[in-house]
């Protein structure tokens, strides 16, 4: 499979389900990310097109790390890893995958993260579950980084900047000390 042609990226981007994935398919031309970390798997489908269309639009070659329990899950749509595996392969992107929680997996693989542009938190992790690795958040990303975030209430991703992810790590650091 190659790049997104343009009659597909113009489909996924206002007409894909789910519908929460449209605002992340829009956002990608802007950002044009080359190394793309997704916490969750949230399907084959919406995976590929997240490559195919940063494929489209990159300056050069797509580095994508899944963190995801893969068979673990005991969800009947579950990716397994060596499916995840032969998907990128096919897209030709290079790609790494961590199996685990991507809560409690996130801090010890930060570090091989780093200078992430584009990070999308799964809608079936609660932000809130990720509090205790917001000190690693900083040194994962670059100033043109991008950390999407599923936000409940709206029903959407909402998008923040390095600056955005730094505080809410200060704010958790603060937090941390005040309880100890």
């Amino acid at each position: 499979m190659a790049a997104a042609t343009q009659l597909q990226y113009w489909y996924w981007r206002y007409w894909s389900q789910p519908s929460a994935a449209r605002s992340l398919y829009r956002m990608i031309p802007r950002w044009r990310p080359t190394r793309i970390v997704e916490l969750g798997l949230q399907s084959a489908i919406n995976t590929s097109r997240l490559v195919r269309i940063a494929q489209r639009f990159a300056a050069g070659p797509i580095h994508y790390v899944g963190i995801d329990p893969f068979e673990s899950r005991q969800t009947k749509d579950t990716i397994t890893l060596k499916s995840a595996h032969q998907l990128l392969h096919q897209l030709g992107a290079t790609s790494q995958f961590f199996p685990g929680d991507p809560v409690s997996t996130l801090p010890m693989v930060a570090n091989r993260l780093l200078n992430s542009d584009l990070i999308v938190v799964a809608p079936s992790i609660d932000p809130s579950d990720l509090s205790a690795s917001w000190d690693f958040w900083p040194r994962m990303l670059h100033e043109k980084s991008v950390v999407a975030l599923w936000n409940r209430s709206s029903q959407q991703y909402q998008f923040e900047s390095l600056p955005q992810v730094a505080e809410r790590a200060e704010s958790h650091r603060s937090s941390m000390r005040r309880a100890a």
